[in-house]
């Protein structure tokens, strides 16, 4: 097993991909917004990955860090991911993309991984971010790892990055599986001679899985709070173990779809056209060149046909046989590697019609930069109008407490999204999730703002329900249009209207 030397035009696609997907991600930067449990992080200088199941995401951060307690050092952890990912694709595309010789068409099918608008979210972590995109960097650093050479080392280290990659974020090893559906497609269209090979890899990567759940997850998954009900899979093979694999598919699809049907029909019309173009494209393509028997190029038409549909599952296949899932957009992480395979198929068409796949491609990414740049902006607004919120309830929190009496503070009800970013929502309705809102009582996240302007000595917590039921029947001590602060005791509590 031996990497070859990076050449002009390898170096040439790492700064096209890094300059290109640090545009991209620049609005995330300037928003400059802590993320969901950033608030606590930064605060506090705690970690937790190890709880999740994730060991070396946790040592990957101490160790950027330089120990406990972990230190806000953003952006640096973001263009790290930018750097790291862009390699890796760099490494990916020089040995898997020998066959064509499309310039800048290589550079915009690689640019859909990091431009997936489900992992604006994880782009949008602080601190995570780093992790989930080592993870995503490995899947694809696990497919340059040659064929040609030592079938010992690399299945070895087929298996060490399979654990890594669950030891850092367990949904990225979904891109390992999509990456192995183009592996096979490319033994179908240029040489079958390796499938057996590529067979042995993704076993190899699927055994390190097996290792992680048996011998890493036990010893780190916390066992008495909710991660471990989350991590929790699909037992058996009854009748309920598959209806829960099926509503957990059912689930994913209609949590796409959502998104899908939020975006203009202009982009919709793009996508379609980049799907539909690819596959009759590549089909012809085969057909012409094919030399097999009948029944072999059936098979393989078949197969090419189906491909878009199997790489789309596969891009949240691992979560389907989790008991319990949560749609969240950061774990599907990996769906950029659907529009990845696509670009790929477009890539054989691409080798004479450069011009006319370019501006299709140029105009599917076009969608999600202005995608991102409105979502960056969405991050800003709201995290202006929290300030001004923080502000005052902080203001108001010192004020009643001039005697040193409150020691506990509580919220009822969510802040309010800014005029401004509820416009966007409404434009795009994808964002209602993905532009998380402060203040709220969750003390990880929420109650963590007000902290960060609070003294040390006012606790926050959720509000006993005989308070919540009290200052019905008692006047505020201060109020305004957007909340008001109750007091009993040695309470407060702030009610959002």
């Amino acid at each position: 097993m031996k990497w070859e030397k990076l050449e002009k035009k390898d170096i040439t696609l790492f700064i096209k991909l890094t300059v290109a997907s640090f545009l991209y991600v620049l609005p995330i930067i300037l928003a400059d917004r802590y993320y969901n449990d950033d608030l606590a992080r930064a605060l506090r200088g705690a970690t937790g990955w190890e709880g999740d199941g994730r060991p070396l995401g946790e040592y990957l951060i101490l160790l950027l860090c330089g120990g406990k307690p972990i230190v806000d050092l953003s952006p640096l952890f973001l263009i790290l991911s930018v750097l790291i990912l862009s390699f890796a694709l760099t490494l990916y595309a020089k040995e898997n993309f020998k066959r064509f010789d499309c310039g800048n068409i290589e550079a915009m099918v690689l640019l859909f991984i990091i431009t997936n608008p489900f992992a604006m979210s994880n782009l949008s972590y602080k601190y995570d971010c780093i992790i989930m995109f080592t993870a995503l960097s490995l899947a694809f650093l696990a497919y340059t790892l040659p064929i040609t050479g030592s079938k010992a080392k690399m299945c070895i280290c087929s298996v060490l990055l399979g654990v890594m990659i669950m030891s850092l974020y367990q949904p990225a090893i979904g891109m390992c599986i999509i990456l192995f559906v183009v592996a096979v497609f490319f033994c179908i269209m240029e040489d079958a001679r390796y499938l057996a090979w590529e067979v042995i890899r993704f076993i190899c990567i699927a055994v390190g899985v097996v290792i992680y759940k048996i011998v890493v997850a036990p010893h780190f998954v916390s066992v008495d709070d909710w991660r471990y009900k989350a991590s929790k899979t699909v037992l058996g093979l009854g009748l309920d173990a598959v209806k829960a694999v099926v509503n957990n598919i059912v689930g994913a699809f209609k949590y796409i779809g959502v998104y899908v049907s939020g975006i203009s029909r202009l982009n919709q019309l793009v996508l379609a056209l980049l799907i539909i173009l690819s596959l009759i494209t590549i089909t012809v393509n085969y057909l012409s060149l094919s030399t097999h028997k009948t029944w072999r190029r059936l098979l393989d038409v078949v197969f090419i046909l189906v491909s878009p549909i199997m790489v789309f599952v596969a891009s949240f296949s691992p979560l389907v046989i989790l008991a319990s899932v949560d749609m969240r957009s950061r774990i599907f992480l990996t769906f950029g590697g659907f529009l990845f395979f696509i670009g790929v198929l477009l890539m054989y068409f691409g080798k004479k019609h450069k011009v006319s796949v370019m501006l299709l491609l140029l105009l599917a990414l076009s969608f999600q930069y202005i995608y991102m740049y409105a979502y960056g902006n969405a991050l800003k607004s709201q995290k202006e109008y929290e300030k001004y919120i923080v502000y005052n309830v902080a203001h108001d929190l010192e004020t009643l407490n001039v005697s040193d009496n409150i020691n506990f503070v509580s919220f009822d009800g969510d802040m309010p999204r800014c005029r401004q970013v509820r416009m966007i929502c409404d434009k795009y309705p994808f964002f209602r999730e993905i532009v998380p809102v402060y203040i709220n009582n969750d003390t990880w996240i929420g109650g963590a703002w007000v902290y960060h302007y609070l003294q040390e000595d006012i606790k926050i917590g959720y509000p006993a329900d005989e308070d919540l039921a009290m200052i019905d029947s008692i006047e505020p001590m201060k109020d305004n249009s957007q909340y008001s602060c109750y007091i009993i005791g040695n309470r407060a509590i702030v009610r959002f209207h």
